[in-house]
């Protein structure tokens, strides 16, 4: 622990790179919470949030997920909420979404960027 934690902003203005954040997609960062450890290995979903709490020293909030029973209940319900939370709070499906950022890269989007 103690390694702190950076985050970066997938939507960001300048542009998301998968070079330089572990090699993660766009795609894969915006399906579920991602985390590249200080090693370059990649942890998502559940174990993501347990790396973060432990770079900042609250590993033991999740020291619960070590019973494989609460674990497996737990991975599920984030999954669910990874798989939905887009919808839930008012920003369409991510379908939609990646869809819509790629037509954007494409065309008139990427122009305005570049003036």
């Amino acid at each position: 622990g103690g390694e702190g934690i950076r985050f970066v902003d997938v939507a960001a203005e300048e542009g998301y790179t998968p070079e330089a954040n572990g090699g993660v997609s766009y795609e894969d960062a915006m399906r579920v919470m991602t985390v590249v450890r200080p090693d370059g290995t990649v942890s998502k979903g559940m174990g993501a949030f347990e790396d973060m709490y432990a770079a900042v020293g609250m590993g033991w909030v999740f020291a619960f997920l070590k019973y494989k029973s609460l674990r497996r209940l737990f991975d599920n319900a984030y999954d669910f909420w990874a798989a939905y939370r887009l919808p839930v709070t008012g920003r369409g499906s991510l379908d939609v979404h990646l869809a819509e950022r790629e037509q954007c890269q494409r065309d008139a989007c990427k122009a305005r960027r570049d003036m």
